[in-house]
């Protein structure tokens, strides 16, 4: 990944700053409403998807097509999207993110302090206090982007973690490099990044995922991988390899977020 320059740099802080700018909320009418519904869709999704290692991650946003957040009501929204209705399957990769980085990083804590190493992880291990319709109903009050048409401000994700007491650090695009991921690496077990999905492009979208940082063993060394990418969650031998490696390096990451629990 080359430096940037000047205006790449601006282009970047832009395209978030108008996530920003246009974040809000919806009716609480429809808050309500797409609660009610998403509630019905997690519980379906949660016995109809295969849980690899029984985390109950979400690795897939286009099984989302029942979940609802936010409306493209109007005729901006139906432009934006040909005439068909918004589902979570188009708008809630911010949302997923943030949901995949704390129930992993829940997962990693239950297997410290596991008894032994043939304890499995129980069936029941699955979202507590962060559900993820729980999760859509809060940025439906506060951090929505655009109705959704826009998914979700990522300074939301941020502000809710520092919120919650967990570490949280980023890294601006005018940071991202080896050496800078390097020490991300070092410091935090679980990554968020945001960013274009053909090159530097706003036009192109952004798409927010989450990375984890998989040791495999002493002997080994870790991998990054990617959780939603459209690319069958694929590994790299390093978190700069993750974020300049998406969408096979067509992407043009924006920001970082490292993460780890409350101390």
């Amino acid at each position: 990944m080359k430096k940037k320059g000047i205006i790449s740099n601006l282009i970047d802080r832009l395209s978030l700053a108008v996530m920003s700018v246009l974040s809000g909320h919806i009716k609480n009418k429809l808050i309500n409403e797409q609660y009610l519904n998403n509630k019905e869709a997690w519980h379906k999704y949660l016995n109809n998807t295969p849980a690899a290692g029984s985390i109950y991650l979400i690795e897939d946003q286009t099984l989302l097509s029942e979940f609802r957040y936010g409306t493209n009501k109007g005729f901006i929204g139906k432009k934006l999207f040909n005439g068909k209705e918004m589902t979570g399957a188009d708008n809630t990769c911010e949302v997923i993110a943030l949901y995949n980085a704390m129930h992993f990083l829940e997962y990693q804590n239950f297997s410290a302090q596991k008894k032994s190493p043939e304890q499995s992880v129980p069936d029941s291990f699955k979202p507590s206090h962060h559900s993820f319709p729980q999760l859509l109903r809060l940025f439906s009050k506060k951090g929505i982007s655009l109705r959704g048409m826009f998914g979700t401000n990522p300074n939301a994700l941020y502000k809710y973690l520092l919120n919650h007491k967990y570490n949280v650090e980023k890294i601006k695009s005018s940071k991202i490099n080896e050496k800078n991921c390097r020490s991300f690496e070092e410091k935090y077990p679980v990554y968020i990044f945001s960013t274009f999905n053909e090159g530097q492009n706003p036009w192109s979208m952004i798409h927010t995922m989450c990375i984890t940082r998989d040791s495999l063993s002493a002997s080994q060394k870790a991998s990054y991988r990617i959780h939603n990418d459209y690319e069958g969650s694929k590994s790299y031998p390093t978190l700069y390899d993750a974020v300049t490696g998406y969408n096979n390096g067509k992407g043009h990451p924006i920001i970082i977020f490292g993460v780890s629990l409350p101390d």
